[in-house]
């Protein structure tokens, strides 16, 4: 018996006996009623959100909100647009912060200032290449500062219940293990 099968009938047998359960009983309504409030959060954000979508292929998309409906989700990522069908979604996450080379830039730029001006400040001779090695200098400590405390971070906004991602997985799992036979012709050849 091969790995993979071994762990589907693990996965199989805890779902079975309710291993898997979370501390108690989760009927469907409220597992719908779960479902439609998180997805209540993905539609309550604003167009020109950050966020990054996680589908149950394994595909991550990162884009900014375009709009958000019952049924799927559209956000504009790398100049195109990306439409998504809910059902397909297995995470949705808000993303925030600056990004580490906004973070740079920035800090290069106050760091390039202030140097700039402690060389006009103090510098009496020599003005100009002192200057440039100050702001220089500086910008670059601006830099590694603007790098390292800045960085975005992700909440997960949306994540369908439970059941629903386990039976993506097993889907998924299902489908690694058995992938379609090739079609035969009618003589018996394969193509």
């Amino acid at each position: 018996m091969s790995i993979k099968r071994v762990l589907l009938t693990i996965v199989l047998a805890t779902l079975v006996t309710g291993c898997a359960h979370s501390g108690g009983a989760q009927s469907a309504a409220s597992a719908a009623a779960h479902d439609r409030a998180t997805w209540a959060t993905v539609q309550e954000l604003r167009p020109g959100s950050l966020i990054e979508v996680v589908q149950f292929s394994g595909n991550v998309e990162c884009g900014k909100t375009i709009s958000v409906h019952d049924d799927r989700l559209t956000i504009a990522s790398k100049e195109t647009s990306i439409e998504i069908s809910r059902a397909d979604i297995e995470q949705v996450r808000l993303v925030k912060g600056v990004s580490r080379e906004k973070g740079a830039t920035r800090g290069f730029l106050v760091g390039a200032a202030l140097g700039a001006t402690v060389a006009i400040a103090t510098v009496e001779s020599n003005r100009a290449p002192w200057t440039l090695m100050l702001s220089a200098g500086w910008g670059a400590l601006g830099a590694l500062f603007g790098a390292v405390s800045s960085g975005q971070t992700a909440t997960i906004v949306y994540e369908p219940n439970p059941s629903r991602r386990i039976a993506a997985a097993l889907s998924l799992a299902n489908t690694r293990l058995h992938p379609a036979a090739p079609a035969k012709s009618s003589t018996g050849v394969k193509h």
